[in-house]
């Protein structure tokens, strides 16, 4: 796996914020954290769980230094599955408080949006269902916002579909 990492100081933030805008992103100071990248999400359902791969993140680190990666290519490949049924529902944990989860699958027709709620007030447990019209393995892409929506990392999962007989 290939990362492009950029550390920065915080007296940097702000010509390193100015140079990124140029090219559409975007980057704040958020409260710092004691954990020095976000954690990988375990993600569950029917019975088995896996932890998702991480992709391209920016966070910030205990002492205020912001560091981003960013993986080269969106999906994140996976080794391993979590089975669902069609229109199941699957539950992910993101290990660290979120703000947000938003989770894209593939090829599911023209809306790739899947709607999702938190399970809890701390912003670590989140579910999802699977649409019903799916009918292959799905890549699913899950985008978490933390700290105010000033850090965010993308992870990877794959979902292969179950069916009993």
């Amino acid at each position: 796996m290939r990362y492009l990492t950029v550390r920065f100081v915080p007296a940097l933030v702000g010509a390193l914020t100015m140079w990124l805008g140029s090219f559409g992103v975007s980057w704040s100071s958020g409260p710092p954290t004691a954990i020095e990248k976000p954690p990988r999400p375990v993600v569950k359902s029917h019975g088995e769980r896996e932890y998702a791969k991480r992709g391209s993140f920016c966070w910030t680190q205990s002492d205020g230094e912001g560091i981003c990666a960013d993986y080269p290519r969106l999906p994140i490949p996976t080794r391993r599955f979590v089975p669902v049924h069609p229109g199941g529902r699957v539950t992910v944990n993101l290990r660290h408080p979120g703000d947000d989860l938003i989770v894209r699958t593939r090829r599911t027709g023209s809306n790739p949006w899947v709607p999702t709620r938190p399970l809890n007030s701390t912003g670590r447990r989140w579910s999802f269902r699977l649409p019903d019209g799916v009918n292959r393995t799905k890549q699913v892409i899950l985008d978490a916002k933390y700290h105010g929506g000033n850090d965010e990392a993308i992870f990877g999962i794959q979902l292969k579909l179950h069916c009993h007989s």
